[in-house]
């Protein structure tokens, strides 16, 4: 590959912010599950939020990383049961490059069924 065309990648690509996001999966720890739920027939256990962000948090910030949330879309499935949808930009501070992405969700509302 010549200079000129290396040139013309990096020109075009937002390559500092796909490094710091490397540079945070590398640094961050895997993280064990750290809660149970029982209720019924349904057992499972499930790594917290607040696990998460304490953890990933700290390595965002050492990479100059900010994320926040763009967009959100709710929809009723069955009865009181939701699928969420959240768009959220991570944009790396030293350079203003960014990407976003989609995280799908689910949870049940049985106080807002209908709504």
């Amino acid at each position: 590959m010549t200079e000129e065309i290396k040139d013309e990648i990096l020109e075009s690509e937002p390559v500092l912010i796909y490094q710091k996001i490397f540079d945070v999966m590398s640094n961050v720890e895997y993280m064990p599950k750290d809660g149970k739920v029982e209720f019924g027939k349904t057992k499972y256990s499930y790594l917290s939020a607040e696990k998460i962000v304490e953890n990933v948090r700290k390595e965002m910030i050492k990479q100059k990383l900010i994320i926040w949330p763009i967009a959100c879309t709710t929809e009723n499935t069955a009865g009181s049961e939701k699928d969420i949808t959240a768009t959220y930009r991570i944009l790396a501070v030293e350079d203003g490059s960014f990407i976003d992405v989609q995280v799908t969700g689910g949870g049940h509302d049985s106080t807002r069924a209908n709504s």
